[in-house]
């Protein structure tokens, strides 16, 4: 609750009332200038867009406030997207957040999605035309699709949102229309220079001037600068000759008594009039400042400024004032700048004495019901505050000790008086004749503590008061008795451990607890012998000091103690304390009054603020106040908390803080977050209005930075922040109240920018701000590049592969056939492989009778390309060979004739021209076939030819294995084997689907089983797996073999698009199938069935829609 005036009354010790003066604490003040970075110091005009930017309107530019800095727009000459003028004079925010600048001689300018770029429209012709005479002098909003503008000289204009097109309006033609108003009804009020004011319906176009009214002024009427509707019957009217107050049906004056009709507003000249969102009214004049009226007690509050002091408004013509989204007050001056009223940040209501006399409370009591507070100060007796009646007193207990120390108070069981403790003994202050009373008043024997310096003072369960005097130790003063009982430490009868006493707490279990100045904590039961003292020690759980200045229980029956060196709770269930220190939160360790409220929390005055410490489920979350949020003073007092349920008072060396603690539930609507500039590498990025940020950084840039802003505007000091870059920091960072951050050498990625702030009590906002971030890949780095790449490096193995094909078959063409042995037998070898061949060929059809061979059918094709390859090798080779061997043979004849001529007898001369003969035919037969490389050509033949024999005969082998006819008896077969032999024969299959085949072989046992039959099985569950995966760029077939103690488990599993499970139980069924018409039986998977069950094995599906299927057999390694 907010007290507008309070009065205070002293009181001397003949009770005559002494004239004071009494305060509620003003929110604080901030002034923004040129100095401040404002363009100009006449501010026309202030508003706030949807974002929560703070925009002002001066004659030398606009300028966004973003609670930090200003950024300035001016007109730029050669830049058509500038404001068309620095003038301005009213602003606008729309539905869409677009800014709507009015200007004295340019005509308007739009903002819409970034700030640096300003649209330019014209009353001429709508847009992008010089203006002439474009002197906009308000703006205000119809409806989601119409601006209505008031001009200086075209009258009223009507802007369409949607084309941004003009109309003007027939009405008040050649008039300076200066403010609009927009009524409950849809009506517009329109306030002229020379015409006064008229009421306007757009729908309709009626208009009626409603002042001057009939009978009144004729001719040219007094200047109208605003106008505000109050309620139905009472308009105000401000016009440069004062206020009037109109009734805006009859348009006549209003004839209710209003706190307004004062002589400083009736001739003054009024330039703004505001309503806030608490019903208070503002008047801003020209020349007499400023006025706020408060609708609970009609109190009429004047703010004038004060000579060198810049916590007020330092110019008294007022152009403009806003209420912003966090309950600040702006308010746009000739000549001064702005001026900012923070009332959100006085969180506390300060009651103080404006005279000379001491504000040093150090005791408390309230009545709300009454609205009455009496403190206690020390040294300048006790104030009756009356917050209804604004009047305050001061009241002495005794002529001879005018400046009293009265530090304890507390109510007596007749609700009628109060006993004070002062610093001579007891004391009674009587209500209802306004009257302080000796102490005996209270009690006979009260008498006894003349003197005394009394500290505290507590009520117990049984109506017995006990009091507290520093140094004389206890005293009981039971109801109905004349006699008084103390404990002290030179008692006989009640004997004390200390006399030192400073404050007193009587728990709702009947128990009293009373504080010490360095002897500890005293505990105790009264009309029981039990006594108990704590005192501090190094242990954890102890008493943290034995100087203790406040107790208090809450609702829990916990006892918190406030002492010189931090605070402390006492669990009674658990007999131990809990301490907390400056270390731990506090704003101090000396801790004075202690109070909890409703919500369980504990509200504890120091020696440097107050500290909020609000219950969770691990602890306490501790939030401080200071002087800022509206705080006496940082230091509070020993003794000076009270509590009514709805209102805390705590009092310090300046006074009384009065709150209710219900009001403080943390931040309804956290404060906006955002971003004020960006650079991304060396680059300045514009940031959107109209759309969420995003951060983007091209292909090469590795580096940003950022500026941010917290839109609350209240004590930017206070606000801390931290942010963190997701998927590239481990966590949050702290930044203190730095507004700014920079990330370097980012990899490309997507990354998320979160940013948070707090409240001025160190709150955390949530959630705060989140940018995605996103850092592009190089285009040497992208899936392309990489493309590109591989097809590179397959051009140039391919060109190497042709390069040395073309060697081999250069060496080929030289190379001959050298053996002529061994042409039977690769003749032989050739008609074998062509039989196998057409064997193969005619089986096909064969095959493609029953399931098993139907399957294979599938795959002859590519197993005959595998066997045509080897075969036409060889037979291409056996021409060569042949050519080679005859040369052979030739050679080797002209060697045989020449070694017979050798062996040879007879006439020298013959002989000798036979060998020259011979020998020349041996040299012909040299020079044409080169015996070595004769012999090199038919060893790389056969080599070749051997490589192709083999590479069959492993084909054949695959096949017969796969094919092999299985007898009536079980064999003894590898596994292995039977899988290899399937995806050798699958291999063109496999190649064709370009299918990753993974194998994870287990050290099994060989079994016992029909292979025949099993090779069928791997067939048909590796086809429907190659089918299954048809057309995907990354199928995989994994095969995965283990071993169990009785049986072999195989799996083979896809990642093909599954099985439904509604189909699952079905696929099993013969002529059951999930293929097109034509590409399957229906039977591969029933046989699969039967074999496996034949085995006594088990086969099962594991299957999900879009995560593939695998198939489990498992078979006995035994069986009969």
């Amino acid at each position: 609750m907010i007290f507008n005036r309070l009065l205070l009354l002293l009181f001397i010790a003949a009770l005559l009332p002494t004239a004071g003066s009494a305060q509620l604490q003003e929110p604080p003040l901030t002034v923004y200038s040129v100095e401040s970075g404002l363009s100009q110091n006449s501010v026309n005009d202030i508003c706030q867009d949807t974002t929560g930017f703070i925009w002002m309107a001066t004659q030398d530019g606009l300028n966004r406030y973003d609670g930090y800095r200003f950024q300035t727009l001016r007109r730029e000459f050669a830049n058509t997207f500038s404001l068309p003028n620095n003038h301005i004079r009213c602003l606008l925010t729309d539905p869409q957040n677009r800014i709507w600048v009015g200007t004295f001689g340019g005509g308007i300018g739009l903002i819409a999605g970034r700030s640096d770029s300003v649209r330019r429209l014209t009353i001429q012709n709508g847009r992008n035309e010089p203006p002439s005479d474009e002197f906009i002098n308000t703006l205000i909003q119809l409806n989601d699709t119409t601006i209505l503008a008031g001009t200086r000289h075209h009258g009223l204009v009507r802007w369409d949102t949607r084309t941004l097109l003009p109309s003007p309006i027939s009405f008040l033609p050649g008039q300076s229309v200066t403010f609009l108003e927009k009524l409950p009804g849809g009506q517009v009020l329109v306030s002229t220079e020379k015409r006064g004011i008229w009421k306007y319906d757009p729908v309709t176009g009626l208009n009626k001037r409603i002042w001057p009214g009939p009978g009144q002024q004729t001719g040219e009427a007094a200047p109208v600068n605003t106008s505000l509707l109050v309620q139905n019957d009472l308009l105000l009217i401000g016009t440069e000759s004062g206020l009037i107050l109109l009734n805006p049906e009859t348009g006549l004056p209003h004839p209710t008594p209003h706190p307004l009709r004062i002589t400083d507003l009736a001739a003054a000249r009024i330039s703004v009039l505001y309503r806030d969102s608490r019903n208070r009214i503002w008047v801003g004049t020209n020349g007499t400042g400023l006025y706020r009226l408060s609708p609970v007690n009609q109190q009429l509050h004047h703010f004038t400024p004060r000579t060198n002091d810049p916590s007020t408004i330092n110019d008294q013509h007022i152009r403009d004032i806003l209420e912003d989204s966090r309950g600040n007050i702006w308010i746009g001056t000739y000549s001064g700048g702005v001026s900012k009223i923070s009332e959100s940040a006085i969180r506390f209501a300060h009651y103080r004495d404006q005279s000379t006399h001491n504000n040093s409370v150090v005791s408390i009591f309230a009545n709300r019901e009454s609205g009455k507070i009496w403190a206690g100060t020390f040294g300048d007796g006790l104030m009756e505050i009356d917050t209804r009646a604004n009047t305050i007193r001061r009241l002495y207990p005794s002529a001879a000790t005018p400046s009293s120390e009265i530090l304890a108070l507390s109510q007596l069981p007749d609700k009628n008086s109060l006993l004070l403790g002062t610093y001579d003994g007891l004391y009674v202050y009587h209500f209802p004749s306004a009257r302080i009373l000796p102490g005996t008043a209270f009690h006979p024997a009260a008498g006894l503590l003349k003197g005394k310096r009394i500290r505290s003072i507590a009520t117990d369960k049984q109506g017995t008061t006990w009091v507290t005097a520093f140094g004389s130790g206890l005293y009981a003063f039971q109801q109905g008795s004349k006699t008084v009982t103390r404990y002290s430490t030179g008692s006989v009868d009640h004997p004390f451990p200390t006399d030192d006493l400073i404050t007193i707490l009587a728990s709702r279990q009947g128990e009293l607890w009373i504080g010490t100045y360095g002897h500890g904590l005293i505990r105790m039961r009264p009309g029981t012998p039990f006594l108990h003292r704590y005192m501090a020690s190094e242990e954890q759980h102890s008493l943290n000091s034995n100087f203790i200045l406040g107790l208090h229980e809450d609702s829990y029956g916990r006892i918190w103690i406030g002492t010189r060196d931090g605070l402390n709770y006492f669990d009674p269930a658990a007999d131990r304390f809990y301490q907390f220190r400056q270390s731990d939160g506090l704003s101090n360790n000396i801790t004075y009054g202690i109070l909890s409220d409703s919500r369980k929390r504990i509200w504890v005055s120091t020696n440097s603020g107050l500290t909020l410490l609000s219950p969770t489920d691990t602890g306490f979350v501790l939030t401080n106040f200071d002087v800022s949020d509206g705080l006496q003073s940082r230091e509070f007092n020993t003794g000076a908390y009270f509590s009514t349920g709805n209102w805390f008072l705590f009092g310090g060396i300046n006074g009384i803080n009065l709150f209710d603690p219900a009001t403080f539930t943390g931040n309804p609507e956290p404060a906006r977050l955002v971003l004020t500039s960006l650079t991304v590498g060396r680059s300045s990025q514009p940031l959107p209005r109209l759309s969420p940020v995003e951060i983007r950084l091209p292909a090469g840039t590795n580096d940003f930075s950022v500026e941010f802003s917290l839109l609350e505007f209240i004590n930017a000091d206070k606000n801390r922040f931290r942010y963190q870059l997701k998927g590239y920091d481990a966590g949050w960072i702290p930044a203190g109240n730095r507004r700014f951050l920079s990330y370097t050498n980012l990899t490309p990625g997507q990354y998320e920018l979160q940013i948070q702030g707090t409240d001025i009590h160190g709150t955390w906002y949530q959630p705060g701000l989140t940018v995605p971030v996103s850092v592009d890949t190089p285009i040497w780095r992208s899936p392309m590049a990489y493309l590109i790449y591989l097809a590179l490096a397959g051009i140039s193995i391919y060109g190497f592969v042709i390069l040395w094909g073309k060697r081999l078959e250069h060496e080929n063409r030289v190379l001959e056939e050298r053996i002529r042995e061994k042409t039977a037998e690769l003749q032989n070898r050739t008609i074998e492989l062509s039989e196998s061949y057409e064997q193969l060929r005619l089986s096909q059809a064969h095959l493609i009778q029953s399931e098993k061979m139907a399957s294979l059918g599938t795959l002859v094709a590519g197993v005959a390309h595998e066997i045509n390859n080897p075969v036409n090798f060889i037979s291409s080779s056996i021409e060569p060979l042949r050519k080679d061997v005859e040369d052979l043979r030739q050679y080797m004849e002209s060697l045989e004739v020449l070694y017979q001529l050798m062996r040879e007898t007879g006439p020298d001369s013959e002989r000798k021209q036979r060998i020259a003969q011979a020998v020349s035919e041996i040299e012909t037969l040299d020079r044409r076939v080169n015996p070595q490389e004769l012999f090199e050509e038919l060893n790389v033949l056969l080599l070749g030819i051997e490589s192709g024999t083999q590479r069959t005969a492993e084909i054949v082998k695959s096949l017969r294995n796969f094919s092999r006819s299985d007898s009536r008896d079980k064999k003894i077969y590898d596994i292995h084997e039977g899988l290899e032999s399937t995806i050798r024969i699958l291999g063109k299959e496999i190649e064709r689907g370009k299918i990753e085949l993974v194998r994870f072989y287990g050290n099994i046992e060989t079994i016992s089983c029909f292979p025949g039959q099993l090779n069928q099985v791997f067939m048909n569950l590796l086809m429907n797996a190659i089918q299954a995966l048809e057309g995907r760029p990354d199928g995989r077939i994994e095969i995965t073999t283990n071993d169990t103690p009785s049986t072999v488990v195989i799996t083979i599993q896809d990642n093909g698009p599954g099985i439904e499970k509604a189909i699952q139980n079905r696929i099993f069924d013969p002529f059951f199938t999930t293929k097109e018409v034509g590409k399957g039986t229906g039977m591969g998977l029933s046989i699969t069935y039967s074999i496996i069950k034949n085995h006594n094995g088990t086969i099962q599906v594991v299957s999900e829609p879009g995560r593939g299927t695998g198939f489990v057999i498992s078979l006995p390694k035994h069986s009969e």
